[in-house]
């Protein structure tokens, strides 16, 4: 039988690869209210920011708070999916404490799922498609895939520098803009604007402007604040970055 710190230490794992992987306030709430249950923790509190969170559980003697700050805010739906069935095999006893632990290791070390290869290329094809969706032709599509593709190749090479998220968002903006127009002005396309519209579709923030606007709707408005202006920060970088290569006057 673990004690209650190392029960303890189990839900802040949990909180925080649900943080880092992008989910709402209100399901890393009640993520941590049934793993709580099935570790047997039936007194804890929990206040959860996108930023960090503070976990505080009740011992038959004393109490023990953790206090982490969290600072990688990603996308990771993998890593919400296997949680959240960790939580459900755990409230119904299927697993142990440990096993839950291990589970957890195992999600934090496979959050990469698919090869960065097939990533960019798969970003390549998404953006592609959308300067179909807006009218464009063949010759969009070959300088949105290539541009698409570089700037999302740029992204993962500059994982390793640990960069600030603006800064790689600003460079890949950049790239996206620049490549785009260069080969539109090589392939005489004929609607040159599609194409680096398509481009930087990447960037947008669409997972922290949809949870903004959940945490606000279930009464988490300071989350739902911090969420929305991040994604507003995040908006005004691509912008930033595509007006980095139109201010050169091509």
């Amino acid at each position: 039988m673990i004690d209650t710190d190392s029960r303890l230490d189990i839900l802040v794992q949990v909180a925080q690869l649900l943080l880092e992987g992008g989910a709402a306030t209100y399901r890393v709430e009640e993520t941590l209210r049934v793993m709580g249950r099935a570790l047997g923790l039936a007194e804890f509190e929990a206040v959860i920011f996108p930023t960090g969170f503070t976990l505080t559980a009740h011992g038959p003697q004393h109490s023990l708070t953790r206090v982490y700050r969290v600072r990688h805010l990603g996308v990771n739906m993998y890593r919400v999916s296997a949680i959240n069935s960790i939580s459900r095999e755990a409230s119904a006893g299927s697993i142990s404490p440990g096993q839950v632990y291990a589970d957890l290791e195992r999600v934090r070390r496979d959050s990469a799922r698919y090869p960065s290869w097939l990533v960019v290329f798969g970003i390549a094809i998404s953006c592609g498609a959308f300067v179909l969706l807006l009218g464009g032709g063949w010759r969009e599509l070959v300088a949105t895939m290539i541009s698409a593709g570089l700037a999302m190749f740029a992204r993962v090479a500059l994982r390793r520098f640990a960069l600030l998220p603006l800064v790689v968002v600003v460079i890949a903006a950049f790239i996206a803009t620049a490549v785009s127009s260069l080969g539109c002005w090589a392939l005489s396309c004929p609607s040159p604007d599609l194409a680096p519209v398509a481009a930087v579709l990447q960037l947008v923030p669409g997972v922290p402007m949809v949870t903004a606007v959940i945490d606000l709707a279930t009464g988490d408005i300071l989350s739902g604040v911090v969420r929305g202006v991040y994604a507003a920060v995040i908006a005004a970088g691509i912008a930033l970055g595509m007006l980095l290569y139109l201010a050169w006057g091509f």
